[in-house]
């Protein structure tokens, strides 16, 4: 949270490689390390990007997932045997 406040680009950026979950953590005050780091446009703008794709690649891991445990169920009499 002080990284994303004071702006420190390469701790925010390093700590977020390590836990990227943490981004969304949130203080007493509500607030995210993507509020803290608004006034910072550079790394506002990687975060918010890193953010993105972690989402995106969440999604497709999921999606693939799904597809790999697709079951399909028949009835009884529809077995080959």
């Amino acid at each position: 949270m002080r990284a994303c406040d004071h702006g420190h680009e390469s701790t925010v950026l390093v700590l977020y490689g390590f836990e990227p979950s943490a981004a969304r953590i949130r203080n007493f005050d509500g607030e995210s390390c993507l509020d803290l780091v608004a006034p910072h446009e550079r790394l506002s703008a990687e975060l918010a990007r890193l953010l993105r794709v972690a989402k995106k690649q969440q999604q497709l891991l999921l999606q693939q997932q799904q597809a790999e445990t697709k079951v399909e169920f028949v009835k009884p009499d529809q077995v080959n045997t």
